[in-house]
């Protein structure tokens, strides 16, 4: 990465470029750099790459940021691992820098025996980000907790089981404007708790 959401890149034996993309962060670059290895393998140029990346749409549920006010949200809502977790709170983070940031996550669904422990880790992650508040739904909300106590977090942490509860909490805490992250894996519809808070900005409140 040389700027937000600009990447370095180069084929073999040509001259590298820097690109616009809608991309952010670390997971950015994996996914240019995934792209450029089977360009060229295809065979094409530089300037077919660079044309390609910068008429890239992310689709809805995936990276997909609307502005509201002064509030952008992120909506990550299609699913999650915990690679995917980590890479898209590491984007946001980036996005907010110095801004407030906040956290609408959901559980990390089909993890078998590893569940508690990803969680546990997902926590250490998110609390060593400094969230201003985290929202959570689903399961292993505990191990979540314990992993944010680990990484030495003292912010507000609430587990909303509903649009209404997530909208209670959200209005208790959430008065500084910032970058909102919406993420978890596909059942918990975390795209309720994104239409609600959206439509709760719009309106100003």
């Amino acid at each position: 990465p040389v700027g937000e959401g600009k990447y370095m890149v180069s084929l073999y034996g040509a001259k590298p470029f820097v690109v616009q993309t809608p991309f952010h962060g670390t997971y950015g670059a994996e996914n240019v750099a995934a792209v450029a290895l089977v360009a060229s393998q295809m065979g094409l140029q530089s300037e077919d790459l660079e044309t390609g990346l910068r008429r890239v749409h992310l689709p809805r549920q995936r990276f997909a940021c609307r502005t509201v006010g002064q509030w952008h949200c992120i909506d990550d809502t299609y699913n999650a691992n915990p690679l995917s977790m980590l890479r898209m709170l590491e984007a946001a983070r980036a996005m907010a820098d110095k801004d407030v940031f906040y956290a609408v996550l959901g559980e990390m669904k089909e993890l078998g025996t590893c569940a508690v422990e990803e969680h546990e880790k997902l926590g250490y992650q998110l609390g060593q980000m400094t969230p201003e508040a985290v929202f959570w739904r689903g399961g292993h909300f505990d191990a979540l907790c314990a992993g944010l106590r680990e990484a030495g977090y003292t912010g507000a942490t609430y587990a909303c089981a509903d649009g209404e509860a997530f909208l209670d909490a959200w209005e208790a805490v959430a008065s500084v404007p910032g970058v909102v992250l919406f993420k978890g894996s596909r059942s918990n519809c975390l795209e309720e708790f994104l239409e609600i808070c959206c439509s709760h900005l719009g309106e100003g409140k």
